[in-house]
């Protein structure tokens, strides 16, 4: 409501605005002209009350507080502790990670509620003044009296009351805690900025507690570090390609592998988890896919004029989601006739997310398989897609994400899920490539399913484009017969 009025209040102001400009116009230049400097002295002056109206406004909605808890807010804290020294307080930021899941099944109409008990139960550590909502369903709490994550974790312990008796709603918290060492080297918006990335964190490691401490700020350094040189590698060719052997099950022979993405920085790899993320938020994913694209062709025409290119042999190349939505076939098919490279060797690895956006996609791989290029679904069973969607995206070969696959000590619930996975998929007529198998047990453990290849450490860790060839050159002369 009081956003309302101050959205209101911002409109009646332009519109005052816009008035007076007109009529100081007409009287400039119908009535008076001789005023025309004090006209102008007029309009100056009123801009600067204008000006002056609309900061002390912004201050206004800026502080504008939750009506049902109101905790002072994150203007406010930094307006409180501006010239407060760090290392003398206490600070922990509190995020309720299921308020929306809540709202959902209680209606708008429950927020007063939910709200106000996590009012009570942030009552129960610090008193009021030291309380500050920084964003939706987040907390930030500053004080000089020692506050323990643990106190925390239990005051949310109980469930909340719902409408009903019988209703109950868990209060899924999650608690970031700043580190002693760290403080007399940041600002409090420092370490705002920093509560905001280790929240993102929690959620990606599914825990609920989080220390912000010289690790973090390396990591985000780090980050900030690879943001400003990621388009440098590319354009200066450090983005380059390794390759994962492929192992086929039947008879033991290296049949295919997947191009994976390396950045070679001052001959220091670069791991993928640092700067993937960073492109495909950017955008920068298309030209490393399309790297990796064309590295596959450059293999494949290697084997070719080294007479180790097997009818059979097949090389996977991934396309992100933003790739495919961006890509051109065109060009695609101009770099298979650059390398002469018949598209039977080569399959474009999509995401099993993918399949979320069945009418966008489909077309575009109906295009790709046009070319002769065959399709995997790569991280399959992760969560997003189901049997019946992968005959209907044309999908040739299955890639069974590796966090189904049991992990010693094996357990025998998780082994029957994963074998019935697999002779589903072997129903269906699809290849099916087992990934991320990185011990003896594991192998021994698919031995007799019906799975058609093999891929993961146990083979072979990515190697770079000559070792590669140079281990085909070893298997045709010493062919593994074990």
């Amino acid at each position: 409501m009081k956003q309302l009025k101050v959205n209101r209040l911002l409109t009646v102001i332009f519109a005052s605005f816009l008035v007076v400009m007109i009529v100081l116009r007409v009287v400039e230049f119908v009535l008076i002209k001789e005023l025309s400097i004090v006209v102008n002295i007029g309009l100056f002056v009123y801009l600067i009350y204008l000006f002056r109206t609309l900061r002390r406004l912004s201050a206004h909605t800026a502080v504008l507080r939750n009506p049902y808890t109101q905790f002072k807010t994150k203007y406010e804290l930094l307006s409180d502790h501006k010239k407060t020294r760090l290392p003398t307080h206490n600070m922990c930021a509190i995020h309720i990670d299921n308020y929306q899941d809540i709202i959902e099944v209680c209606g708008v109409s429950f927020v007063n509620v939910i709200d106000k008990n996590i009012k009570d139960r942030l009552l129960k550590i610090v008193d009021m003044t030291h309380i500050y909502e920084i964003n939706d369903h987040t907390y930030f709490i500053m004080t000089s009296n020692t506050v323990e994550k643990e106190d925390i974790l239990t005051v949310f312990e109980l469930p909340m009351q719902g409408h009903k008796e019988n209703d109950t709603y868990p209060l899924n918290v999650k608690v970031v805690t700043i580190s002693d060492d760290i403080k007399e080297s940041l600002e409090l918006r420092n370490v705002l900025d920093l509560v905001d990335v280790a929240f993102y964190k929690l959620n990606n490691n599914k825990q609920s507690t989080f220390t912000i401490d010289q690790s973090l700020i390396n990591d985000v350094n780090e980050e900030n570090y690879y943001k400003g040189h990621l388009q440098q590698a590319i354009q200066k060719k450090e983005i380059t390609t390794y390759f994962q052997p492929k192992l086929r099950k039947k008879d033991k022979i290296i049949v295919g592998a997947e191009t994976l993405s390396r950045w070679l920085e001052n001959e220091r790899i670069v791991a993928p988890s640092k700067y993937i993320y960073i492109a495909e938020a950017t955008g920068m994913i298309v030209d490393i896919d399309i790297i990796s694209f064309e590295g596959s062709l450059q293999l494949l025409h290697t084997l070719k004029e080294q007479d180790l290119l097997t009818d059979h042999f097949k090389i996977s190349t991934n396309f992100s989601p933003i790739t495919l939505k961006n890509i051109n076939i065109e060009d695609l098919q101009s770099k298979l006739d650059l390398y002469d490279i018949n598209p039977s060797h080569i399959s474009i690895e999509i995401t099993e997310r993918l399949a979320m956006d069945y009418d966008h996609i489909k077309p575009i791989l109906d295009e790709i398989k046009t070319l002769g290029i065959s399709i995997e679904m790569d991280d399959f069973s992760a969560g997003h897609a189901s049997l019946s969607v992968l005959p209907l995206l044309g999908v040739d070969t299955v890639k069974i994400d590796y966090s189904v696959f049991p992990r010693k000590p094996f357990n025998q619930d998780e082994i029957a899920i994963y074998k019935g996975l697999v002779n589903l998929l072997d129903k269906l007529n699809l290849t099916i490539v087992s990934e991320g198998i990185e011990t003896t047990d594991e192998y021994l453990l698919i031995h007799d399913l019906p799975v058609d290849l093999i891929q993961g450490y146990y083979i072979s860790k990515p190697l770079p484009k000559t070792t590669f060839i140079d281990m085909l050159h070893n298997l045709e002369k010493h062919p593994n017969t074990d």
